[in-house]
């Protein structure tokens, strides 16, 4: 259900990403499973290291791996969810010039993850779940950076 409305609202392919496979332009990825996602010389690859982090996959992982290992700047967006799994991420990618939306309190089921992002002063944006797809629909035209 989420997928089909991502799809329609923001107008771009919605995509698991799959181990060994290459990044494309214009994708909105979206991590799941019970591994971290990394990406590595734009090429996307799983992992169950680090065992010692709570949230699986972590979103941490995944920011912090693109910020390591891309060189150009892009959107990231930290939705609804429990805890500060993002926050060391979003702070890595704000730092290598990347635009940084939190979905807003009142459209969030859990709040603490996009709080905690919005705490840390790293986001660029709060918006609705709604605004965050009508901005990234703008974002990939070229009409918002």
């Amino acid at each position: 259900m989420r997928r089909r409305w991502w799809r329609r609202k923001a107008a771009k392919k919605l995509t698991i990403p799959k181990n060994g496979k290459k990044i494309e332009k214009e994708h909105i990825y979206i991590a799941t499973g019970d591994e971290h996602l990394y990406i590595n010389d734009n090429f996307f690859y799983f992992s169950k290291e680090p065992t010692h982090f709570h949230y699986k996959p972590s979103i941490n992982i995944f920011f912090e791996s693109i910020a390591n290992n891309i060189n150009k700047t892009g959107l990231a967006v930290i939705l609804t969810g429990m805890g500060n799994d993002g926050t060391n991420g979003i702070i890595a990618l704000k730092n290598k010039g990347w635009t940084i939306i939190a979905q807003n309190e009142e459209t969030s089921a859990v709040f603490g993850m996009p709080k905690s992002a919005i705490e840390s002063g790293c986001v660029s944006y709060i918006f609705s779940i709604e605004q965050i797809s009508d901005y990234i629909s703008k974002y990939f035209k070229g009409q918002s950076k």
